[in-house]
């Protein structure tokens, strides 16, 4: 056996120490023990990422320095002592760790492994470091005997010293789908952005309720089921799925074996296992541990011969898992046939997991460097984008999705990133979605415009999907205008895109968005000629389709009636309130609130506090939504109850939302009385609607507080005043949240980090507690500064012992809690908005105890 591989894992901060390592450690491999690697070996034209894992996944040896700084390095803890700790478990590799300095190594999964110096002694204490270098380069030297002799006793075909992944099936490993590009690395590999997504375990029983798990449960062998199938939508991360299974279980110590179900012609398993093993690893000499067949739907055997395939499979000991389309559940006798396995559904990204993906992008590169707060403002930023091009039910969250709109972000200039111009992101999505199809470049435009033609067929007939009649009707009165050749290709060439898709309820746009999109840009190009169509649009703007339809209306032309129809619609929206302005007038039903809710305490946190708390902020909003998801879907055409209370309550919502965009989108090229009539419009539409609430709710007051009564009455054993108690506390809390909700829905649909001399501007000059909520809510959020002339300005506007005041402390402290804020501003902040600091609250407390024990 020749030379043991060391890698040396450190933090660049302890450079000097990996610097004397290395100089003992050259006397090892001059006898021929070992060899070492460490990043600074790295030549140019090296890929980073890919280069550190491969010296990992290759080394006999992996060498920890530990110090604070490693323990805090997101690279070193992560990504390098992860892998490590893989190699560890599946028999491959020894750790050992040098503590080169007090920390807190005993608290992480290094306190079971061995540490060097003798009795972890760091090597900070020794006054003579040269004479602890020497013993550690003994130890290192008996454990590299160790390893030899452990591995001469084991059989040739020992998986810690032969059996290894070919380079290209590594490589394939690694690589993603889309070719992504990032201004901190070169080449992203599939390490760098892949999240495990969450699965749907489902029942064939309609009273069993489904299950959420992560993949991780499936992809790491100790815990995943003997026979499962995994099925997705397109595009929902199928490939990269099987990859991690593949990788996860290799790591774990298991042969696991991967079949592409495209590739398959034979119901002889055993003969597309060998295969796979001679394409896949460098010997072969070894029985499988587990089998991966991706896409079996796609599988080139007839139904009679892949019921063959699947039973052979699943005869096997090995463990098996089936990755397929969701089709396979529409071939009954497949289905059937897999029917004893665990099966799970590949869920679209919810807010949780779209935050980890959004953070690995925005860290990529400068995992050791970036610091916190820096990668906090970047993830809202870029969420704010992600969040509003994804919109419900328009674009759906799959990865593939989230990393295009990351792409385009990134390579947008630096004026459009400020708020990009969304529509230019869904063409994108589009324009990616003809390019990777074999449609020639010539054809592009004509399908363009087919796209375009059909969308409005579709928004004019008022259908989601047309019959094989209503294709009849489309087609010829498309020829009738345009020159085509064949609509049956034209057809057949859009569906093979992913653009368009045609089951047994006809043919349709794939997702809202393209429908959306290209309405938009037909009603953009031809209103002059039916300007009805923009009214129609407002009336409706209640409707999902007919507000989000007009949103890209705004995208696709800058024509300034557009707007004004918008804003005339947004004005005549409950035109006969005025806007609330949270004095106390308007919230006099239910100050008493205040008499109630407990104080605020600004407590102390630190770095992991804050990611803890974005995560349960992340995690709520995916509860909200899978609740939201549960309820019964109502048509489109008929998606809220057409009561003018209902439907101006949500128009009201609509505009706000529209208004943002257009704001977002063109703040560069509106003049400033425009973006001054936007803004005011967007503010005073949402304090209109509260406006309109507190007069309800205040009339209403005595039959509310009744109704509720009766309602706890039924559910409790409380007295009668006990009753009308929790009744009040229950009317003040759902005033008092609503107000809150109202003063956040404004600020973030509207928000933009352009525009904030603007919307100060409106809240000097309107000068309501209300609208300095809103400003200060924007500057917050959009700014991450704590600019204190703006906060004392709403203070001496809300006063003291108002909601208005309480609504400015919950503004802040929400803020506080998810954002890394300065402590000297913390302190500020504290001492002007009345909220004590936990720890000053704890030291008076330990002060009087003091006092009392004298």
């Amino acid at each position: 056996m020749g030379q043991l591989k060391a890698f040396i894992s450190y933090c660049h901060e302890d450079e000097s120490k990996k610097d004397e390592l290395v100089k003992f450690l050259h006397t090892l491999e001059r006898a021929g023990v070992l060899t070492h690697w460490h990043d600074r070996k790295l030549l140019a034209g090296d890929k980073f990422d890919l280069e550190i894992k491969n010296n990992i996944e290759n080394s006999d040896l992996v060498i920890l320095l530990l110090s604070q700084d490693f323990l805090a390095s997101y690279y070193c803890y992560e990504v390098e002592l992860e892998a490590a700790l893989r190699r560890v478990e599946a028999g491959r590799a020894r750790v050992v760790s040098i503590v080169l300095d007090h920390c807190t190594w005993k608290d992480t999964p290094l306190k079971d492994f061995v540490v060097l110096p003798t009795d972890a002694v760091p090597l900070s204490d020794y006054v003579n470091s040269s004479k602890a270098w020497t013993k550690i380069i003994e130890d290192i030297k008996n454990i590299c005997k160790d390893i030899k002799e452990k591995n001469e006793l084991d059989s040739p075909e020992s998986p810690f010293m032969i059996i290894e992944f070919k380079a290209d099936f590594l490589n394939y490993l690694l690589s993603n789908e889309l070719t992504l590009q990032h201004r901190q690395k070169e080449n992203v590999d599939l390490d760098d952005i892949y999240i495990d997504p969450d699965l749907k375990l489902f029942h064939e029983e309609i009273d069993v309720v489904d299950r959420i798990v992560s993949s991780t449960k499936i992809t790491h062998y100790s815990s995943c089921p003997d026979k499962v199938l995994i099925i997705g939508d397109e595009q929902s991360g199928k490939t990269s799925l099987a990859k991690k299974i593949i990788k996860n279980n290799f790591a774990d110590g298991k042969m696991p074996v991967l079949i592409k179900g495209g590739e398959v012609n034979t119901t002889d398993i055993s003969a597309l296992i060998d295969n796979a093993k001679s394409r896949q690893y460098a010997a072969k000499n070894f029985e499988p541990e587990v089998l991966v067949i991706e896409d079996i739907e796609l599988s080139r055997l007839n139904t009679k011969h892949l019921l063959v395939l699947i039973k052979n499979a699943n005869a096997r000991k090995e463990k098996i898992i089936f990755i397929s389309g969701k089709n396979v559940q529409f071939n009954e006798a497949v289905w059937r046939e897999l029917s004893d396995c665990t099966c799970y559904e590949i869920l679209p990204f919810g807010h949780v997991l779209r935050g980890e993906i959004i953070n690995k992008w925005n860290s990529l590169g400068q995992e050791m460097t970036i610091d916190a707060s820096v990668l906090h403002a970047a993830n809202d930023k870029v969420t704010h984008h992600v969040n509003a091009l994804l919109r419900k039910n328009i674009v759906p969250p799959k990865p593939v999705f989230i990393l295009m709109i990351l792409q385009t972000l990134e390579t947008s200039v630096p004026s459009d990133f400020s708020l990009t111009a969304y529509g230019h992101c869904y063409n994108a999505l589009i324009q990616q979605s003809l390019r990777k199809s074999k449609i020639k470049n010539d054809l592009f435009d004509k399908y363009i415009n087919y796209l375009t033609e059909f969308s409005y067929f579709l928004f004019k007939t008022n259908k989601p999907h047309v019959s094989d009649e209503d294709i009849l009707l489309f087609t010829s009165e498309y020829s009738t205008r345009y020159l085509i050749e064949s609509h049956e290709k034209a057809i057949d060439d859009l569906c093979s895109t992913g653009l368009l898709k045609k089951d047994y309820n006809g043919l349709s746009f794939s997702y809202k968005y393209i429908y959306y999109f290209y309405a938009a840009k037909y009603i953009a190009e031809n209103y002059r000629v039916e300007p009805e169509i923009i009214d129609q649009l407002c009336a409706k703007l209640h409707s999902e389709k007919h507000a989000n339809i007009l949103i890209f209306v705004t995208y696709h032309t800058k024509d300034q009636d557009v707007i004004d129809k918008i804003l005339h619609t947004a004005s005549s929206i409950f035109s006969e309130e005025s806007p609330a302005t949270l004095t106390a007038s308007d919230t006099e039903h239910f100050e008493e609130l205040l008499e109630t809710i407990p104080a605020l305490v600004m407590e102390s946190v630190t770095g992991q506090d804050v990611e803890e708390k974005r995560k349960e902020s992340l995690t709520r909003k995916d509860i909200a939504a899978r609740l939201v998801e549960d309820e019964q879907e109502i048509q489109e055409e008929n998606d809220i109850i057409e009561t003018h209370t209902f439907a101006d309550i949500n128009r009201s919502a609509k505009a706000v939302e529209i208004i943002g965009q257009i704001l977002r989108n063109r703040h560069g090229s509106l003049r400033l009385d425009q973006l001054d009539s936007l803004s005011k419009t967007s503010f005073s539409a949402g304090l209109r609607f509260l406006s309109f609430y507190f007069k309800l709710t205040k009339s209403a007051k005595g039959e509310i507080l009744d109704e509720v009564s009766k309602v706890i009455e039924k559910n409790s054993s409380l007295t009668e005043s006990e009753v009308k108690d929790v009744a009040r506390k229950i009317f003040h809390g759902i005033c008092y949240g609503v107000s809150f909700a109202v003063i956040k829905k404004v600020s973030f649909s509207t928000g933009n980090d352009q525009l904030i001399p603007v919307f100060k501007k409106i809240a000097a000059e309107i000068d309501t507690p209300a609208v300095h909520l809103i400003s200060i809510c924007i500057e917050l959020e959009f700014t991450k500064r704590v600019n204190k002339e703006s906060i004392e300005t709403a203070l001496r506007k809300v006063g003291k012992q108002t909601i208005a005041y309480r609504l400015l402390q919950e503004v802040v402290m929400q803020h506080l809690y998810v954002h890394t804020i300065e402590y000297n501003d913390r302190q500020w902040l504290s001492s002007k908005l009345n909220i004590p600091m936990h720890n000053q609250r704890l030291a008076q407390s330990q002060k009087r105890t003091k006092l009392l024990e004298n």
